[in-house]
Formats: structure tokens, sequence, C-alpha cells
């Protein structure tokens, strides 16, 4: 190393020109719904969930379907399922907390949640419909029998329904997708 080169800031410059990113702030309203969630999450979905999870275990312990270890007992086991149980009711409230912020006004964070609600909902609807050529119908369209189905005179070939089941195409056989070093005692003859 020269003298006077030290572990300096390096390439990227001064340590004071680099931006650190503020931490969120936020507002009176939402601190407030913040903790409210916090709190109905422990005590509707958080600690039942806890309690009933550590009394099942404590159960199935004493019924023998579930081994005490030697050194802790079922303390560890309990403890366990306790904290899975703490855990699942804090993350199945989210859902209700995130409505929650959606509704207020002027918030940071209900913006956010409700862009990203709009910006998942198309990519629903177009997984949906990528998979069905008909647009949805009632039910009262499709109970008809010609419900769903374009007039036969739309039909673009030449070929009737007899032609087709007497045309010469063969379907490939399903040993063909599959790999073809292994054997898989299926043929790729037709019978005559």
């Amino acid at each position: 190393m020269e003298a006077g080169q030290g572990p300096g800031p390096g390439p990227g410059g001064d340590a004071a020109e680099r931006e650190v990113p503020k931490p969120y702030v936020p507002t009176e309203e939402e601190r407030r719904l913040l903790k409210e969630c916090a709190e109905e999450s422990f005590r509707y979905r958080a600690f039942p969930l806890a309690a009933v999870s550590m009394l099942g275990t404590s159960f199935l312990i004493r019924k023998g379907v579930l081994r005490d270890t030697s050194r802790f007992g079922s303390f560890i086991k309990v403890a366990f399922a306790g904290m899975c149980g703490y855990l699942a009711g804090k993350i199945s409230y989210l859902p209700i907390c995130s409505e929650k912020f959606k509704k207020l006004k002027d918030s940071p964070i209900g913006d956010v949640l409700r862009q990203a609600q709009r910006h998942s909902s198309p990519n629903r609807s177009s997984r949906k419909s990528e998979f069905s050529d008909m647009p949805s119908q009632s039910f009262t369209e499709s109970s008809s029998p010609s419900a769903g189905f374009p007039p036969s005179s739309s039909y673009s070939d030449d070929y009737s329904s007899t032609d087709r089941a007497l045309s010469s195409y063969e379907p490939v056989p399903f040993s063909a997708s599959l790999n073809e070093s292994s054997p898989t005692g299926i043929t790729d003859y037709s019978v005559q």
C-alpha cells in the first residue's frame, strides 16, 4: 500500500455524497391503525391459535401419540406448537389489516396496497381467460344444447364428422412423450 492511501470511501465518492434512504414515518392515523391491528391480531387470532395448539400438543403427549423428551419433558414441543400457532394467527390477520389500510384516505401505505391490488387483478383475470376460449356465460345460456358452439356454417374446413373419423390421423403414442432411453413396455406400432 502506498502512503496516504487507506481504507477510504472507494470509487463511489465521499460518504456524504451517497444518499441514504430515509425511513418511512407513518402518519398519526396509520400509527393508530398499526397499533389496532397488532392488538386485534393478538387478541382474536394469535393468542387463541397459540393456546389451542399448545393444549392440543399437551393432550397428544398425555395420550402417548407424541413423546416428551427426557431432558426437557413436554416443554419444547408445547412451546414450539405455541410459537407456530402464534405466527399462524398473526399471518392470518394480515388480509384484514390490509383492507383496513386500503380504506384509509390520504395514506401512503393505503395507496401502495391499492396499487398492488390493481396490478395483481389484471394478472388474475388474464390467467383465467387464457384457459378458456369462450367468454363466461350464465347457466341459462349454457344449458341449451347449442350454447357455446359456433353455428355449423362457420367451420372453415370441408370435412364432415364421418370424414374425420375415417381419416388416417393416428395420435402419437404415450411412450413417445417419455424419455426414449427408459423402456416403458408400450410399443409404437398399431395393431392391424
